[in-house]
């Protein structure tokens, strides 16, 4: 065989899977969880605002005590908001965000989203119906993965099928 020959034999399995909450099917295919957009989408650092105490501005004096005090603001404003770790529920939801945007494609197998596209999702869609897709899509990803090889404490300790979180 012949290097494209093997590669063109090499992919995902793909499925139509009904999401009620957008009143119709929607075409997945598996994923590699490896993928290096999806681990740096799930693991990206958060702006988180910081609690600090107002505070009276110094009185300044002199000719740029304006520039002094835009300064002074803006410097007191940017501690506002540090950036941070996402904590596991925000990677869970990354996940499957990330499940969505990889795994839904066309009748073309092209997928339907971009990166771009992950915000809006997040937003509009339901949790439902992202857990729906990202669940069947997790499973077209490695076929040892099926809904009745799950048992609830591997589940809740993150090692089941839902628990799926790309490091």
């Amino acid at each position: 065989m012949t290097r494209e020959q093997i590669l063109g034999t090499v992919g995902f399995p793909t499925d139509e899977i009904e999401v009620p909450f957008l009143g119709g099917t929607v075409r997945v295919t598996g994923i590699g969880f490896s993928d290096q957009n999806l681990k740096a989408y799930v693991n990206a650092p958060v702006l988180r605002p910081v609690p600090i105490p107002d505070e009276e501005p110094p009185r300044f004096k002199g000719p740029d005590r304006h520039t002094a005090r835009v300064t002074w603001e803006m410097l007191r404003n940017a501690r506002r908001e540090q950036y941070g770790a996402p904590t596991a529920e925000e990677r869970q939801s990354r996940t499957m965000i990330g499940s969505v945007v990889l795994g839904v494609i066309d009748a073309n197998g092209e997928r339907l989203f971009t990166w771009e596209d992950a915000d809006w999702l997040a937003a509009h869609l339901s949790s439902n119906a992202l857990s729906d897709i990202a669940v069947r899509v997790s499973e077209l990803s490695d076929p040892r993965i099926t809904d009745d090889e799950d048992t609830e404490d591997e589940v809740e300790a993150g090692k089941g099928s839902s628990g799926i979180i790309p490091d």
